[in-house]
């Protein structure tokens, strides 16, 4: 680490070579002076070219650009990893898609200037890529997110999303890293977890990334699979975390009334039904884009739902939280 390094961004990357190199072109061109900030990428097993995209950029970075290869292991062993190989006392946490605006790095450097308590965290925006064609998976799945935080300036746990999110490194080494076994909401379980420790999340909606992932109907519908299991690895995993657990609304948590008109929803959007509200929501999203919305996103609770009581099943069903 160089003398001045303030920062270390880490980058988990899987076989996304091209995205990659727009990734470290943008944080080429960052305001902030390049001996202030690092790179750490972590190429978690990729079949492409990513190396030797890592090996020409290397050679021509501004900023000190490190990066290393494990077999696939998921993002956060190369989050962990590189928590622990960076000296610099605050890390920021960007996805490989995640391309930074000119200001980004500058923000989350100035808000952490202006409140150095170890348990203040920054958010920055993430938003659909200009360059994109038009999606509106995109849009529920990205914008609607950040579009709730509006007006608001300190958010809790269920804001730490690891897409463009800067936290100081003695206190994850403090109070906890990521858990290497949990694949899906893994980023919010550890913003629970530190919850527990007096986190606080300033938003900052002017350190802009744009997240240049082209989400259609197929992946968004399939992130629901990921959320529902993910939360059951957790439920499994943290017996003692009920009360995050249910502020996530997990159903087996859930009060007796809320559990029933979960199953109501998911019985109105059954698999043997939701072919016919899929078909329905593509026939009028173009002419009532939010009415269809609200049917995908019923369609996405449901399935998230649904896969979380195949995995309880799986897994042994329910267990007591105490």
């Amino acid at each position: 680490m160089r003398k001045n390094t303030f920062l270390c961004v880490i980058i988990p990357t899987y076989n996304r070579a091209p995205i990659l190199k727009a990734c470290l072109e943008a944080l080429a061109q960052q305001t902030v002076p390049s001996d202030q900030f690092e790179v750490i990428v972590g190429n978690d097993g990729s079949t492409d070219n990513t190396m030797e995209v890592l090996n020409a950029f290397r050679k021509i970075a501004p900023y000190k650009l490190s990066y290393f290869f494990q077999k696939n292991k998921g993002p956060n062993v190369i989050r962990n990893r590189a928590i622990e190989m960076t000296q610099a006392p605050l890390v920021l946490f960007f996805n490989d898609d995640t391309i930074a605006e000119r200001d980004c790095l500058i923000h989350h450097i100035s808000l952490h200037n202006k409140h150095p308590e170890n348990h203040i965290a920054v958010l920055g925006r993430l938003t659909i890529d200009p360059s994109l064609p038009y999606s509106p998976f995109s849009k529920i799945g990205l914008d609607l997110s950040f579009n709730q935080w509006e007006n608001k300036h300190i958010l809790d746990w269920r804001a730490f999303y690891t897409c463009n999110l800067s936290v100081k490194r003695e206190y994850l080494l403090r109070y906890g890293l990521f858990d290497e076994d949990i694949w899906y909401n893994d980023d919010i379980e550890l913003g629970a977890r530190l919850g527990r420790h007096g986190l606080k999340i300033i938003y900052c909606p002017e350190a802009v990334g744009y997240h240049r992932h082209l989400l259609d109907e197929r992946d968004f519908l399939r992130i629901a699979v990921k959320d529902g299991k993910g939360l059951v690895a957790w439920y499994y995993k943290k017996p003692y975390m009920v009360d995050e657990l249910r502020a996530l609304k997990f159903p087996p948590l859930m009060p007796t009334k809320t559990r029933m008109k979960y199953l109501l929803a998911d019985m109105v959007f059954h698999g043997i039904f939701r072919d016919f509200w899929i078909s329905f929501a593509r026939r009028i999203l173009r002419k009532n884009e939010s009415f269809a919305l609200k049917i995908y996103l019923k369609c996405y609770q449901a399935i998230k739902r649904e896969n979380i009581r195949y995995e309880l099943k799986r897994l042994g069903g329910f267990k007591k939280l105490h």
